[in-house]
């Protein structure tokens, strides 16, 4: 039976794995990235004391370590974070002191955000020749989500950057004091709209 290998080395944990049954990785991310009214037993989780955090997992898009620690039942949980980190899939979220992580894609939709009423230079990532792959918007929330929580690892930033506002089609992100972002996604027009509010900043972004 012919099979297929996936080794990842961008960190010591994952480097440590050989995978060798892809779907043992679908069937493990797939008990975190789900429809939680179709997959999810309420009960069970409330029985365990965690029905805040699955509340907060599939109302806001922020995963407890506890929560990942339980589906995955403890087992190879580190590398399950590092492999969603690394794919854009989960972005550590350092707004909070409790550890959570943030996975874009259980995120709510907001349909009543309209471009017009956003403020702001803008830069438009046009897919209406082809069409706009499903996730690419909540792995884009996911690296600028990483990009601001590493602003806020240095102590002076810490207490300055607001917590970034996020639905699956939108997001406010502070990288820096200041230099504010909104993203919003048009799945209509099949496309990406980055509106940056202090025009100073626009070069920055497009390095970022």
């Amino acid at each position: 039976e012919r099979g297929l290998l996936i080794h990842l080395t961008s960190t010591v944990v994952l480097k440590n794995i050989v995978v060798i049954k892809p779907q043992w990785l679908v069937d493990a991310l797939g008990k975190v990235i789900c429809d939680g009214s179709l997959h999810i037993d309420k009960d069970e989780f409330k029985h365990v004391g965690l029905e805040e955090d699955l509340t907060r997992t599939f109302e806001m898009g922020l995963a407890s370590r506890d929560f990942l620690d339980y589906v995955w039942k403890g087992e190879q949980v580190d590398f399950f974070l590092d492999l969603m980190e690394r794919t854009m899939l989960l972005s550590r979220w350092t707004f909070s002191e409790n550890e959570l992580y943030l996975i874009p894609s259980l995120l709510l939709e907001d349909s009543s955000v309209e471009k017009e009423n956003i403020k702001g230079s803008r830069c438009l990532i046009d897919f209406s020749n082809n069409f706009l792959p499903n996730g690419v918007f909540q792995r884009l929330l996911c690296l600028c989500v990483a990009h601001s929580v590493r602003g806020t690892e240095s102590e002076s930033n810490n207490k300055l950057l607001m917590e970034p506002r996020l639905r699956r089609n939108y997001g406010i992100i502070e990288f820096e004091p200041g230099f504010i972002i909104n993203l919003l996604e048009d799945e209509e027009a099949q496309s990406i709209t980055i509106f940056i509010a202090n025009c100073e900043f626009a070069g920055k972004c497009l390095r970022i």
